[in-house]
């Protein structure tokens, strides 16, 4: 499966400086689900030295329902946007395992 974009936010930082975030989902062909993004801009410079950060997990398809019912649970009580920091937090209190990374 080709990677679907999720996530697009591009406006600039609190100093108004360029800053773009994407995120992407793919279904692979052993059946899971590989989620991966980036963030890119001067401001990223800041947090890594480098103008991009690329980042990523991967759920297996054994643990997707479950991961699925944990987010829909999540996030029909949110009050804030769903951020990839959060899902790699929700994911390790449900005790999935998941193979997580920058990329």
């Amino acid at each position: 499966m080709t990677a679907q974009t999720i996530h697009r936010d591009e406006r600039p930082d609190e100093k108004g400086r360029a800053h773009l975030t994407q995120i992407f989902a793919e279904q692979k062909s052993d059946g899971s689900l590989a989620i991966h993004g980036f963030h890119a801009g001067e401001a990223v410079e800041d947090w890594v030295g480098a103008d991009d950060y690329r980042f990523g997990l991967t759920i297996r398809q054994d643990d997707l329902a479950r991961a699925l019912v944990a987010l829909l649970a999540d996030r029909f009580k949110a009050t804030e946007p769903l951020r990839y920091t959060g899902l790699r937090a929700l994911l390790k209190a449900e005790e999935l395992e998941i193979d997580a990374g920058s990329l």
